[in-house]
C-alpha cells in the first residue's frame, strides 16, 4: 500500500509507529474508499495482536524509564485491532492510517496477570540499528506464546486461518510503553496498549487477510468447499 517501502521499514527500526483511540460500540466504518468514492467498508479485516494492560499509573511530564516499564503493567489480553482495508489503503500514502484504523479494537474476556506470563519469557530478536538509548534494555522480554485465528461464519464451520508466535515480535512491551510515555504523556490503570499485528504463518490464508481459498484435505480425502471472503459481514462476531 505505500511506494516507499524502504523509507518505512527503516522507521520502524528506528522507533514504533502507534495509533491512539477509545472505547464504542463496533460500528461498520465509512470513508473514502477510491478518488470519489464514499461509503462504508467492503473489506472489514481482523488483525491479530497482543495488549498490555496498565496497572500501575505514571506522572504527567514523567516519561517511564524502559527499564521500569513493566512496573506499570498488569497483564497481557488478545487483541483485535479491527482494519478497514480498502479505507485504509486510500488513506495510507502519504499519510498513514486514520479512518481505515480509529473505530474499533476488541480485546479478550480476560486478563492474563504478566506474573502468569513469566514462564514464557524468551530473549527477544536481534534489533539492528541498536536502538536509541532510551529503548534500550538490559533483560529478556519477548513471550513465547502460541496463537492462532479461527474464523467461524454463520451456520458454517469454524476455521483455522493463520497460527504465529508472539516471540517474533520486533520491539517489547516495555520498548513500546517507553516510547508512548518518552514526551511526557501519563498513563492510568485500565489504559491499553498493543502490539501491532503479529506477522503469521500461513495455514489457509494470507495472514490478517481474509481472501478467497481452499481448506486442505480432511482425512479420507474429502476437502471442504472452497469458500470467498474480502470482508466481515454485518453482525459477524468479533
Amino acid at each position: 500500500m505505500r511506494e516507499r517501502r524502504d523509507a518505512e521499514v527503516v522507521g520502524n527500526r528506528l522507533a514504533e509507529v502507534g495509533e491512539r483511540g477509545a472505547g464504542a460500540e463496533i460500528r461498520r466504518p465509512h470513508g473514502q474508499r477510491k478518488v470519489g468514492d464514499f461509503g462504508p467498508s467492503q473489506k472489514l479485516d481482523f488483525e491479530l495482536e497482543l495488549g498490555f494492560v496498565i496497572g500501575k499509573p505514571s506522572r504527567h511530564g514523567e516519561p517511564v524509564p524502559v527499564e521500569h516499564a513493566l512496573d506499570h503493567v498488569f497483564g497481557a489480553v488478545l487483541v483485535n485491532d479491527w482494519s478497514a482495508r480498502d479505507i485504509q489503503a486510500f488513506e495510507y500514502v502519504p499519510l498513514g492510517p486514520f479512518l481505515g484504523k480509529s473505530f474499533a479494537t476488541s480485546i479478550s474476556p480476560w486478563i492474563v496477570p504478566l506474573a502468569a506470563l513469566e514462564p514464557f519469557r524468551v530473549p527477544a530478536p536481534p534489533q539492528d540499528p541498536e536502538p536509541l538509548e532510551y529503548l534500550r534494555t538490559g533483560e529478556d522480554w519477548a513471550l513465547d506464546i502460541e496463537l492462532e485465528v479461527a474464523i467461524a461464519p454463520e451456520g458454517g464451520e469454524e476455521t483455522v486461518v493463520a497460527r504465529t508466535n508472539a516471540r517474533g515480535l520486533y520491539w517489547t512491551a516495555p520498548q513500546q510503553l517507553a516510547h508512548a510515555t518518552v514526551n511526557g504523556t501519563n498513563v492510568r490503570p485500565g489504559d491499553l496498549y498493543a502490539s501491532g499485528t503479529i506477522a503469521a504463518f500461513i495455514v489457509v490464508a494470507m495472514a490478517s487477510s481474509l481472501i478467497t481459498r481452499r481448506p486442505p484435505r480432511r482425512r479420507g480425502g474429502r476437502r471442504p468447499a472452497a469458500t470467498s471472503r474480502t470482508g466481515a459481514a454485518d453482525g459477524a462476531p468479533g
